[in-house]
């Protein structure tokens, strides 16, 4: 199987043959069996030492090899790895649940201060609100100074401690 377009989850920019560190990873939780047929992930192993994102007309045709697994199983790529989904050619769902995990000076793909329904930020614990990424880290997402601790999506503003 080929693919034509490819995600990468770090977006570095420089030269093509730098190669990143890594930053951070995924963990895909198959809630049922992972199969060639049903579209489960398909990686291109070795991808996060190429130095360079996915080109989309010289990398169209590169190879994958479908992660196959039976539910319950974990797999844990390195965010740098390319990765796609297959097509699912079978009449079943396919159902995964996916954590990434980063330094808390990255953000994740998904604004999840924004996304977050504001129904379940209310009641938080200040721990609760440092796991949904609500916390500052030395200074890191803020915009105000250096002394505040949380955002509050609610007001746009941040929160004194």
């Amino acid at each position: 199987m080929t693919r034509k377009k490819f995600d990468c989850d770090l977006r570095f920019s420089g030269a093509r043959s730098a190669i990143a560190q890594a930053a951070y990873s995924h963990v895909i939780f198959m809630m049922n069996d992972f199969t060639d047929e049903n579209g489960g992930t398909r990686l291109v192993p070795g991808s996060h030492m190429f130095g360079h994102h996915p080109d989309l007309i010289k990398d169209r045709d590169i190879e994958t090899v479908a992660a196959e697994g039976n539910s319950g199983t974990a797999l844990i790529p390195d965010g740098r790895d390319w990765h796609c989904t297959g097509a699912n050619v079978t009449k079943e769902n396919r159902i995964a649940m996916l954590l990434t995990f980063c330094g808390p000076q990255y953000r994740p793909q998904i604004n999840y201060p924004v996304a977050r329904d504001r129904a379940i930020l209310k009641p938080a614990s200040n721990r609760q609100k440092a796991l949904f990424s609500l916390k500052i880290w030395w200074g890191y997402g803020r915009t105000g100074g250096p002394n505040l601790d949380f955002i509050n999506p609610d007001e746009q503003t941040w929160r004194k401690r």
